[in-house]
């Protein structure tokens, strides 16, 4: 156990999450997808939904603030809206900022999948809850050696 880890968090994620490089788009990925099929590096945290992998991953993770959009969440082609949790504003309030949630059609996430390294899969059941983040830098804090 470590503190002020989030307990969901095991070694495999955290690995992944530290040797990724910023600007690298990390794949949180729904029950239904088929992430091990696609990702050269893959783990499930099937502890919860993807909204409960996300707020684990958000404790640890920076956003990207120099892209427009950080985040991509995937959209039913049929669907003008996601039926499912809205993740956008679920970031807002975990990052106290505002987030631009790019939404993309299967096809364009699957293919942005394919381009990435690493996917963690969620346990949701929920259709289309598969969502991108971009990994930004740390900054500088002052007073921060």
């Amino acid at each position: 156990m470590l503190r002020s880890i989030d307990p969901l968090l095991n070694g495999m994620p955290l690995s992944i999450l530290d040797d990724s490089d910023h600007s690298s788009d990390i794949v949180i990925a729904a029950a239904n997808f088929p992430a091990i099929d696609v990702a050269r590096r893959h783990v499930e945290l099937t502890g919860g939904p993807a909204d409960r992998v996300l707020e684990a991953l958000l404790s640890v993770l920076p956003f990207d603030d120099l892209v427009e959009a950080p985040s991509a969440l995937m959209v039913a082609r049929s669907e003008a809206e996601p039926m499912y949790t809205d993740f956008g504003r679920f970031i807002e309030a975990t990052e106290g900022l505002s987030v631009k949630v790019e939404r993309v059609d299967p096809d364009a996430l699957m293919a942005r999948a394919r381009a990435e390294d690493s996917e963690i899969s969620s346990g949701d059941r929920r259709p289309y809850d598969n969502l991108i983040l971009r990994k930004g830098a740390l900054r500088h804090e002052s007073g921060a050696a």
